[in-house]
């Protein structure tokens, strides 16, 4: 009996050991193929958020080829700002590219440029905007004043480039933390907040003001509204888009794309879709509002485009 029963315990004691032993191989093998799953989701994530972030330099890219193109084939005013705006866009997401690729030197040089970029956005989409509309020509010195402020701006960024290249370097790769205490770092950040927050949304509501002026000053001499004529309506909403891009290209480092991969896919993805609607909108526009039915109309009042 004695022996009987230590072969069942020893028969026990194997079985045990064989059904651990299948457990433990198990585990390993659902921890292998989890593991896998999660980095074929990942390498997934990141593929996509390349495809993405590539998206907008790309619309970019064929915009101004296109709208260059159809500036010299038609000379409209309108096209010719929205090329100069696609140009100021694309300089954009390429830098929010870099950064989020994490190229330091390259964003090292282009960091004093990247505000007055911003700022030379707002006049020009306004430009556009009153050329797509009333077809209005400004002359080169009114032009140059909507310019001011980015020269301002840029004036104030300039002393970066003089800093040491580990203080740039140390700067934009710790996320624009100045962790030197670098006098010049101090005053660079300080600007940086003033004019993402402060200075780019004043400049908003005022070109919004001066907007609605231009319109006012059309309809005292108009009988009919600007706004009643043939594709005002679709101009209008891909303006109030546009304005939503310029938001978005403002802050988008404070919406978390350079840390976050959902946040980097959603930016790129919006910007792609407004920039195809904008790009659409103003490269079909053969003639402004202002100059749509206008034989119907008999409107004598209403300006040739671009006079």
């Amino acid at each position: 009996m004695t022996n009987q029963s230590m072969m069942i315990r020893l028969m026990t004691v194997r079985a045990i050991n064989s059904g651990m032993g299948a457990i433990l191989i198990l585990i390993d093998k659902v921890t292998f193929f989890t593991y896998i799953y999660h980095l074929n989701n990942l390498n997934q994530v990141q593929l996509f958020d390349k495809i993405t972030s590539l998206m907008p330099l790309l619309i970019c890219a064929l915009a101004i080829i296109l709208l260059s193109a159809r500036y010299l084939q038609l000379t409209k005013l309108h096209h010719l700002y929205l090329l100069f705006a696609f140009i100021l866009l694309g300089f954009s997401y390429l830098y929010t590219y870099l950064f989020c690729s994490k190229e330091y030197q390259a964003i090292a040089w282009l960091f004093p440029l990247r505000q007055p970029v911003k700022f030379l956005l707002i006049p020009m989409s306004y430009l556009y905007m009153i050329s797509a509309f009333l077809g209005k020509r400004n002359t080169y010195g009114s032009i140059l004043l909507h310019f001011v402020p980015a020269i301002f701006i840029f004036v104030g960024f300039i002393p970066f480039w003089f800093v040491s290249p580990d203080i740039q370097l140390n700067y934009v790769a710790h996320d624009y933390t100045n962790e030197t205490n670098n006098f010049v770092i101090q005053n660079i950040q300080i600007l940086r907040i003033v004019s993402v927050f402060g200075v780019f949304n004043l400049m908003l509501l005022i070109y919004a003001w001066m907007s609605v002026l231009e319109f006012r000053k059309y309809q005292k001499t108009h009988t009919v509204s600007l706004f009643s004529k043939s594709g005002s309506e679709t101009l209008s909403i891909t303006l109030v888009f546009f304005t939503l891009l310029l938001v978005l290209v403002d802050n988008a480092y404070f919406l978390g794309i350079s840390q976050m991969a959902n946040s980097r896919i959603l930016f790129n993805v919006m910007s792609s879709l407004i920039l195809v609607l904008v790009f659409f909108n103003g490269f079909n526009r053969k003639k402004c509002i202002v100059c749509e039915k206008q034989a119907s109309l008999s409107e004598d009042n209403s300006p040739d485009e671009d006079s």
